[in-house]
């Protein structure tokens, strides 16, 4: 399998100004049928995605999301005084960006290696993947469970604003399949995905469930259908309280 993506991320929530209680309350008037008035919470929307033209750099991180997670290199572009919000990740890859080929001309940027390519492009402000699996797996159909290599992009927005103050989330993604070809030959084995997954754990250490967590998925492309399924599931890698559902 290959696939080579674009994109661009932002999330927002809105929250109430007046139901948040860290803001003066605004309120507007308006009349009623009997000439009187009421006042209506104003709301306001917050961005909770930092750098959304990714200027700062990612801190790429290792192969194992369990054991080897830490930061192994910091892509700046050249430019030492960035301080990255992103993260670049590469869970279950046999190869490592670490050790890639860099190229920083006309303002786009790469790191290559045998298997995956993170370019970015500074006057787009557009970040693209690319991971080729026919140079990770020695066979094209495999047998669950396999580790399947992720190269993906994300960032923590803890502590800067309560799910539970929010009366809306809206998530926004602009983005490009380039290219994806199918190279297993039949229908076994793995094949190539790309989705945007939020992840909402509970931080209350008085909950009940204190530490148990849900991915919230947005299946956006597969590369064996016309339309991506939904799927809800429970996943056990942390314990019996947590959840994976992801939208179609």
């Amino acid at each position: 399998m290959k696939i080579k993506t674009f994109a661009a991320a932002c999330l927002a929530v809105v929250l109430p100004l007046s139901a948040c209680g860290r803001n003066a309350t605004e309120s507007v008037s308006s009349g009623g049928s009997e000439g009187g008035s009421h006042e209506e919470p104003k709301y306001r929307s917050v961005q909770l995605l930092q750098d959304q033209g990714f200027r700062k750099g990612f801190s790429l991180r290792g192969l194992n999301s369990a054991t080897d997670n830490g930061v192994c290199k910091t892509i700046d572009y050249g430019n030492g005084a960035n301080r990255p919000v992103w993260t670049l990740a590469q869970w279950w890859s046999k190869y490592n960006l670490k050790d890639g080929e860099e190229t920083n001309e006309n303002g786009v940027y790469s790191l290559r290696d045998e298997s995956k390519s993170f370019v970015y492009d500074s006057v787009g402000q557009t970040v693209t993947l690319e991971l080729d699996g026919s140079k990770e797996f020695d066979s094209v159909n495999l047998v669950p469970p396999t580790m399947w290599p992720h190269l993906l992009i994300e960032q923590s927005v803890e502590g800067l604003y309560w799910l539970k103050d929010a009366d809306e989330v809206r998530a926004s993604l602009k983005f490009t399949i380039n290219r994806s070809e199918n190279l297993r030959g039949g229908n076994q084995g793995c094949h190539a995905q790309f989705a945007w997954f939020i992840y909402v754990v509970d931080k209350n250490p008085d909950s009940d469930g204190y530490g148990n967590f849900l991915w919230f998925g947005l299946n956006l492309f597969d590369s064996t259908k016309i339309y991506t399924q939904g799927t809800a599931q429970q996943d056990t890698a942390g314990g019996p309280g947590n959840f994976i559902y992801s939208l179609g």
